[in-house]
């Protein structure tokens, strides 16, 4: 199985962090699956610990190439394909962090691990 992380899940996961469902650790912590993280992520984190708004253990520097590379997590970079299809979903969830992470798996047809069930007004299938 292939999946998509959202920028809570892949920290929640790297952090232990308890508010991670039993069914998203269990399909991230599965070796067999491939992790897919995009590179909203670490923009979205970097503005929110600009504002102090987030903490990461470890500090930003470094801390998305570091546990990536200790959890076997892979870059989507986002293509021509995952805008295109930015364009065409609905109005109904403004933050662009997890719009492009919905265009992405909607372009690619994989599942996004997350909490945030606005996702699922753009028609994302998701794990939590």
């Amino acid at each position: 199985m292939t999946v998509l992380l959202d920028t809570r899940a892949a920290i929640w996961f790297w952090e232990a962090d308890p508010r991670l469902s039993r069914a998203a650790e269990a399909v991230i912590a599965d070796p067999n699956n491939v992790k897919l993280l995009s590179p909203a992520s670490p923009w979205e984190a970097a503005i929110k610990v600009a504002k102090a708004r987030l903490a990461l253990s470890g500090g930003f520097p470094g801390y998305f190439p570091r546990n990536m590379l200790r959890t076997g997590f892979v870059w989507l970079p986002p293509t021509d394909a995952h805008f295109v299809r930015l364009t065409t979903l609905p109005a109904v969830h403004a933050d662009p962090f997890d719009r492009l992470i919905a265009a992405q798996s909607l372009a690619e047809g994989i599942e996004v691990v997350s909490i945030d069930p606005k996702l699922d007004l753009l028609g994302v299938r998701r794990i939590w």
